[in-house]
């Protein structure tokens, strides 16, 4: 979700220029949802002073920012060992949400995972308790 202000008519802000703006006016900033924070960036928050509702919601939010961090690393390390990129965009996805949330794999990912376990140990990304919990 994209945050939005919209200025009032009479503004001197409410020219063309700005109807693009990152903001979205459907947010309320009083109490947002931890779903609406989680599909923000961070600095946004930041910047805007959001409250967070709970500190569950925002340990999460700061773990999902994370995989998103760790996924670019993966993905890289992945391609070196030559996975395809789409593959190893997923498997990057799946390694990171596993290291920073400890989301096990679907059984359509393990069996990406059994197809790719010699590019993800090339590429030191093999995650010894992920593997045996998705028995690859």
């Amino acid at each position: 979700m994209i945050v939005s202000i919209s200025c009032p008519p009479d503004s001197r802000y409410s020219d063309s220029r700005y109807s693009d703006s990152p903001f979205n006016p459907e947010l309320d900033f009083a109490q947002p949802s931890a779903e609406q924070l989680a599909a923000l960036d961070w600095h946004n928050l930041n910047t805007l002073a959001v409250p967070m509702p709970e500190e569950d919601a925002a340990t999460q939010m700061s773990a999902q920012i994370l995989a998103k961090q760790l996924m670019a690393v993966y993905w890289r390390r992945l391609l070196k060992a030559g996975v395809t990129p789409d593959p190893a965009r997923r498997l990057a996805r799946l390694i990171a949400k596993y290291d920073a949330m400890r989301q096990l794999p679907t059984v359509q990912q393990q069996d990406l995972l059994r197809q790719h376990c010699p590019p993800i140990c090339r590429s030191g990304l093999w995650r010894v308790e992920m593997l045996l919990q998705a028995r690859v």
